[in-house]
């Protein structure tokens, strides 16, 4: 002979206790993802930074030592990997490169053309200015 049995769900007070864990562990969790995903693209456009540095290296090589200037913008862009410029992570369309002005947007890179022959690199980060690369003579 069976007994009958009642099955029981949560009661609400059960739900509203597991709903506030839930949202106590996403106020936690939630800015800390923000930040990380923040430093995360700027190490795209420092990554990225590197790679014009290459680039510009390699067209140096090619050009018995000088440095691109905006005129070898066609030339320098094709010694990029796939003759384009890399991915800006804040827009994931082509990162804009700007000759001697500083970058005024998130992921932005700029080639600057020293006085004395070298070049220096500028990108813009999320917030600020990333680390400078600088070479030449």
């Amino acid at each position: 002979m069976r007994i009958p049995t009642r099955s029981r769900g949560f009661s609400i007070i059960e739900l509203m206790i597991v709903v506030t864990i839930i949202g106590i562990i996403t106020s936690i969790v939630l800015p800390n993802y923000m930040r990380f995903a923040k430093r995360a693209k700027d190490a795209v456009v420092q990554e990225n930074m590197h790679t014009m540095q290459l680039a510009i290296e390699a067209f140096s090589v090619g050009q018995l030592g000088s440095y691109p200037q905006p005129a070898d913008e066609a030339v320098f862009k094709g010694l990029m990997p796939g003759g384009l410029y890399p991915n800006n992570p804040f827009t994931n369309a082509e990162t804009t490169i700007l000759w001697n002005a500083d970058p005024v947007g998130a992921g932005e890179i700029s080639i600057f053309n020293l006085p004395g022959g070298g070049y220096r690199l500028r990108g813009q980060g999320a917030n600020a200015f990333l680390k400078d690369i600088v070479a030449g003579d």
